[in-house]
């Protein structure tokens, strides 16, 4: 018997670059002799600039639009009917479906369209496994993976193969006629094992840009886990799950020669012409690592790449290492330019000054970098963002610089957090239309960030960040006046956009018309607002 399966794949709309499980998992179908086909709903959108458009307008990248590039951009009203049509058509012996919390409700709607099909079915990934509780309870779910997935996913197709049912296998929780069977997680699987597969997406769908141009973009992940502890993030989760479980340490690295045949087998089946480094923190790995990869490959490929890391691991000697070897872009996660906020709440004992310190040695690096921030945290108050800004204003250095609400994502202390005191509904689930710019779910006292506070700053936050502080009663107007906002704004596009987005060496505070890092921005960022104690307490 040779099983057919169907990955479902829900997305966020326009949301590109294809997920690196689902190449997994198409490796290992075909590995265990499977048909195997997709339907995926990235293509379903109302927007031809989808969250590219949304960015451009607040001056996050430059814009262009998806139907020009070639992406075949649907009628959502269809995508059900589509789902239900290709189900009937390619006849699934089995549905695998891998989903983070933002479209697990999709995920169900689409379940639910062809329930009468009765078609076993599982759906996996971190929300299932965060949260198994609440994906296990719909109607539409019979059966869930809880933790990873590539073990269980060979499991299952083996008892397809001999017509066996599909209780007790580990790493699933299923409904049986007794009620919800509980099975124990899977080990850890060796993420060296299995080389992605991404034969089942049309090559426009790895179209993605960076700094301003068009890159054909193949994702890698060269690392599982994250050391770190930040509480607004899951990736923890994954790391006490494990130990609690007696499972190992979550943290897996693959070795640099291994690395180097997978990105030749990219190289030689897809012609990309960019790499991004899809790990928590691409630089959290032992020091002769970084630069046996450096050197690697400088030596064997000539492609530009881009990954995240934190900024206090930016040291000199990677940097210029990492520019030999050809980086073109990299990401930092600031969230709050308030260091007590970041030690206390955040899981984030870096001071400022060793923020400062860093962004120097970025900055002469000449590595091309974007800045991540997030407005809307729990416990934030408007004199906490603006120990945010003037800390991106000192950096200095960046080409583009992100803003997203926070998300209170099952599975995340910061989650909790906001439950225990009464700030989030306990059954809240994100459902998010366009990535991380959605407006903010929760009810905090003042003297807390309101809601209409955090849409009004997360608006203008860019401005402030970029212009000369004389400039921000201007732009505190612009707050309330959209006319006045929108003006600002095709100030802000010619001057970033034009001078500083294409990884130039001019930098933010060095260039003609920029805002300057005076002594004033820099005392400010070394003596940020004092919490106060009643507000630590409701906070940790």
């Amino acid at each position: 018997m040779k099983p057919k399966i169907l990955i479902l794949y829900p997305n966020i709309p326009l949301m590109m670059t294809p997920s690196i499980s689902i190449g997994l998992f198409t490796a290992i179908l075909k590995r265990e002799g499977c048909m195997v086909d997709i339907f995926e709903t990235t293509g379903y959108s109302e927007d031809y600039g989808g969250m590219a458009a949304d960015r451009a307008k607040i001056g996050g990248t430059r814009a262009f639009d998806f139907k020009d590039l070639g992406v075949d951009i649907r009628n959502p009203a269809n995508m059900l009917s589509d789902f239900r049509n290709k189900v009937i058509s390619f006849n699934p012996d089995f549905i695998l479906c891998h989903v983070v919390e933002d479209v697990f409700k999709q995920a169900c709607e689409l379940l639910e369209s062809i329930s009468d099909l009765e078609i076993p079915h599982i759906i996996g990934g971190v929300f299932t496994s965060a949260a198994p509780e609440v994906a296990i309870k719909h109607p539409a779910v019979n059966m869930i993976g809880v933790f990873e997935g590539e073990r269980t996913v060979v499991e299952i197709i083996q008892r397809l193969k001999s017509k066996q049912n599909f209780e007790k296998i580990k790493g699933t929780w299923t409904k049986g006629k007794l009620g919800i069977i509980q099975n124990p997680p899977q080990p850890l699987s060796d993420i060296s094992d299995v080389i992605p597969d991404y034969t089942l997406f049309n090559e426009v769908r790895f179209i993605r840009p960076y700094g301003g141009k068009i890159y054909k973009t193949f994702p890698v992940e060269t690392y599982r886990g994250c050391p770190y502890k930040c509480t607004y993030c899951n990736s923890p989760f994954s790391r006490t799950f494990s130990k609690e479980n007696d499972l190992g340490n979550f943290l897996r690295r693959k070795s640099i020669p291994r690395i180097q045949e997978e990105l030749q087998i990219y190289m030689d089946l897809y012609n990309p012409t960019y790499f991004a480094f899809m790990d928590d923190s691409f630089l959290a790995r032992p020091k002769k690592e970084i630069f046996d990869f450096c050197e690697m490959y400088e030596k064997h490929f000539k492609l530009p790449f881009w990954f995240n890391t934190r900024i206090e691991n930016c040291r000199p000697e990677y940097l210029k290492a990492l520019k030999s070897a050809g980086v073109h872009r990299m990401q930092f996660g600031m969230e709050s330019g308030n260091e007590e906020y970041r030690k206390k709440v955040l899981q984030r004992d870096i001071p400022n000054k060793t923020y400062l310190e860093y962004f120097d040695y970025i900055n002469d690096s000449d590595i091309a970098y974007v800045l991540n921030l997030i407005i809307g945290m729990p416990g934030e108050t408007r004199e906490l963002v603006f120990d945010t800004i003037r800390l991106a204003k000192a950096a200095r250095g960046y080409d583009g610089l992100t803003i997203s609400t926070f998300i209170p994502y099952h599975g995340t202390v910061l989650r909790d957090i906001c439950v225990r005191n009464g700030w989030l509904d306990p059954n809240y689930m994100s459902c998010a239309t366009h990535g991380l710019q959605e407006d903010s779910v929760l009810q905090m006292p003042k003297p807390f960030l309101q809601k209409e506070e955090i849409n009004r700053l997360k608006n203008t936050i860019n401005l402030y960040c970029f212009f000369d502080e004389k400039d921000w009663p201007e732009i505190k107007l612009a707050e309330f006046d959209e006319e006045k906002r929108d003006k600002l704004y095709d100030i802000y596009r010619k001057a970033f956009l034009g001078e500083f987005q294409m990884g130039g060496s001019t930098r933010i505070g060095l260039g003609a018309g920029a805002c300057r890092v005076d002594e004033k921005v820099l005392f400010s960022v070394l003596n940020t607002n004092p919490l106060r104690e009643q507000e630590v307490v409701m906070l940790v």
